[in-house]
């Protein structure tokens, strides 16, 4: 398991990505393959009438730690959250989790 922090403003952390790499599959076919990375995200409980939602997540793989456009993967791919806020703080004390799975389209040469 892979795990990183969802921080907001000066590193404030709202909540965890987990990532399982037993889980990375190829999908798809030859003709339109894809790489599918399921994901866990867990957001951290707030106190009452505070609140914090994740409404969009943005991906990218690199072939280094260092994000940078020069070792970068094929492309980026976006998911849109807002539809039901479905990734966002409670009041409870145990973290909200939800799973996503995330599509790189993949090339010939990637493959």
């Amino acid at each position: 398991m892979s795990e990183a922090a969802i921080t907001i403003g000066n590193g404030i952390p709202v909540g965890n990505v987990i990532v399982d790499p037993s889980k990375i599959k190829g999908v798809g076919s030859w003709y339109n393959p894809y790489l599918c990375i399921p994901i866990k995200i867990q957001m951290y409980g707030r106190k009452d009438g505070e609140h914090v939602a994740l409404i969009r997540l943005t991906a990218s793989m690199h072939l280094k730690e260092t994000i940078d456009i020069n070792n970068q993967f094929g492309d980026k791919v976006s998911y849109d959250l807002i539809f039901n806020m479905a990734y966002r703080s409670t009041v409870a004390t145990k973290p909200a989790e939800g799973d996503v799975q995330l599509l790189f389209s993949l090339t010939h040469v990637h493959v």
